[in-house]
């Protein structure tokens, strides 16, 4: 439901009058992805790295939570206790993890201000204080910088249990061989995109399961673009773990997505003359 105060944008009919009424200024933008995140999402905002404030905005996109999340969110951003601005749009229907991530990604890029886009779980399960590891990159030449999690610089802290970090560690092994695209993880949702590479991405050619994250990746290596991984660790304490059919489910679409490479499908439309479209309608919350 639409909350007062708030208007309807749709994409990409009017992606840049979008863009205009959000106003992003700052050259990062930490884009959180949140579905009822009411218990973390503002912890995590909170934990974000005082060396990040000056150079960032927030822009959270609840996708149609069940909770608070959207209302938690809009009263931290009255009440105006940080020194970044926070943005909050919420799409008029459940459009999943990769539409969330099509749609603010492709945002973003509209923006000639936003130089990079950091992706932060509302969640919290990727520390904020990881977000320091990505500002010696800022002016480097790399179109996507992500996170790999690692047991080995992190023992006390890196929490993934030992059977979902072996798949992850195999998984990103298989696929770095198979597309021949070496990459020290493929799995990971603390990730930082050059906006310059996401102007170069039809997003609407981008599949709408979990693995997004590595399909632009795979896009990147298409277009010859270079990428850069650095370690980080993941909370798993207090968090649901991620097994069972949904593991089953994950490791089919990342095998099919490998299979699309394989085929061209990737390059394909990314040689093509093809510009990018977003058709989902979201709410802008102008108090922001």
């Amino acid at each position: 439901m639409m909350a007062e105060g708030t208007s309807l944008a749709s994409l990409p009919a009017q992606g840049e009058q979008a863009e205009s009424q959000l106003q992003f200024q700052k050259p990062v933008l930490i884009y959180m992805p949140c579905y009822n995140c009411a218990k973390k999402v503002v912890q995590t905002i909170r934990e974000i790295p005082a060396e990040l404030h000056d150079m960032i905005e927030c822009f959270v996109v609840d996708n149609c939570s069940s909770d608070k999340t959207s209302a938690i969110v809009l009263e931290e951003i009255k009440a105006k206790r940080h020194p970044f601005r926070i943005n909050l749009i919420q799409p008029k229907e459940n459009i999943g993890f990769a539409g969330s991530q099509k749609l603010a990604l492709y945002i973003a890029s509209l923006s000639a201000n936003v130089k990079h886009v950091i992706v932060l779980h509302g969640d919290g399960q990727y520390p904020p204080i990881m977000l320091k590891q990505f500002i010696p990159y800022l002016e480097k030449d790399f179109a996507i910088v992500n996170g790999h999690r690692s047991k080995r610089v992190y023992p006390d802290k890196e929490e993934t249990p030992f059977i979902t970090y072996s798949i992850i560690k195999f998984l990103s092994f298989c696929e770095s061989v198979l597309l021949g695209l070496p990459e020290k993880e493929w799995h990971s949702g603390l990730v930082m995109y050059k906006t310059e590479f996401l102007r170069k991405i039809p997003f609407q050619f981008l599949s709408p399961w979990m693995h997004i994250d590595g399909e632009f990746l795979m896009c990147a290596g298409v277009l010859k673009e270079k990428t850069f991984s650095v370690p980080i660790y993941k909370r798993y304490k207090g968090f649901d773990a991620f097994a069972g059919l949904g593991r089953l489910k994950y490791i089919t679409h990342v095998l099919r997505l490998i299979w699309r490479f394989k085929r061209g499908y990737y390059h394909n439309f990314l040689r093509g003359a093809n510009k990018a479209q977003i058709p989902y309608q979201f709410y802008i919350f102008n108090n922001c």
